[in-house]
């Protein structure tokens, strides 16, 4: 995804210690921190600009135990350095297993928030941001216990 003060650059996946990073203008990766392709977490929605440094939705796939694809949702937040802060516990909308965030933004006090729900149903949600973040925050492992906000 961009990131907004950085003309031409990506983070192209994220790790719970590292980003991998596109620079276009120069047409290279980099790698910040430690990259654990068994942990990634991908699918990032545009990256919101922050007093600490940048914010992002991004998600994770994983298998029930019928063997059907499920989205796990995941606040990032980066330090102004793109090193990964924190990542909040996983979090979805609905009872559906594929939500797919494509939009994160704020407006005021307000984060919007867009999904689609198996590829086809759109869904829009607006939340306070201070409650939003304090919700998904209460712990900072990433674990299994998803809450449905």
């Amino acid at each position: 995804m961009p990131i907004p003060d950085k003309p031409f650059h990506f983070i192209a996946a994220t790790f719970p210690k590292g980003v991998v990073m596109f620079d276009l203008q120069h047409n290279k990766f980099t790698t910040g921190g430690i990259a654990e392709p068994e942990k990634l977490i991908r699918g990032n929605t545009p990256l919101l600009k922050t007093d600490f440094g940048y914010m992002t939705i991004a998600h994770d796939l994983v298998f029930d135990d019928r063997k059907r694809k499920r989205y796990r949702n995941f606040v990032v937040e980066y330090n102004a350095d793109l090193s990964v802060r924190r990542i909040s516990r996983p979090f979805k909308f609905t009872d559906m297993n594929i939500e797919f965030i494509t939009t994160f933004l704020e407006d005021g006090n307000d984060i919007l928030i867009g999904n689609t729900i198996m590829d086809e149903t759109p869904l829009l949600f607006r939340f306070n941001r201070d409650e939003f973040l304090s919700e998904v925050n209460k712990t900072q492992e990433v674990d299994e216990h998803e809450i449905t906000i």
